[in-house]
């Protein structure tokens, strides 16, 4: 995987969720897909929330190939029947991908600090072994000179 490859995590048994279940069931594979997809790009999204008016619909349709009245359909579902997704009437987002998106943050901060705490033991390490070093050579010199 390439590091720049931007990714999130996904269950292994995404329909243990209830919700889910219940897209499926109306929506079959296609209502499954579609989830996916809008899940993906919220998390591609900066904001992580996307305006009804962007052209999203158009979008998902068009990746998919599914008919867009299809897609209008299984939003409104996603919000209202199943409460997967949350929306103001202007945007939609999802909590579980602002709560991925968080935990990400959480961790890359976390490894950041971890590798300033890394480079700052180290560089105090090396300035340690060159007084340690510096001090034996003064010794060393001590004794030349008797």
């Amino acid at each position: 995987m390439a590091q720049d490859t931007l990714y999130f995590p996904h269950d292994y048994d995404p329909l243990s969720d209830s919700g889910l279940r219940r897209l499926v069931r109306k929506h079959g594979a296609v209502g499954y897909g579609v989830y996916w997809r809008i899940i993906e790009y919220l998390h591609a999204n900066a904001e992580h929330r996307i305006r009804f008016d962007s052209g999203i619909y158009d979008d998902i349709a068009d990746d998919l190939n599914v008919p867009i009245e299809s897609i209008d359909t299984i939003f409104n579902d996603c919000i209202n029947g199943c409460m997967l997704l949350d929306a103001d009437g202007e945007a939609f987002w999802s909590n579980r991908v602002v709560k991925n998106v968080n935990k990400r943050k959480e961790i890359s901060e976390k490894r950041s600090l971890a590798a300033k705490a890394s480079v700052e033991s180290r560089k105090k390490n090396k300035e340690l072994a060159d007084e340690y070093i510096q001090t034996l050579a003064n010794a060393q010199q001590v004794l030349n000179n008797r």
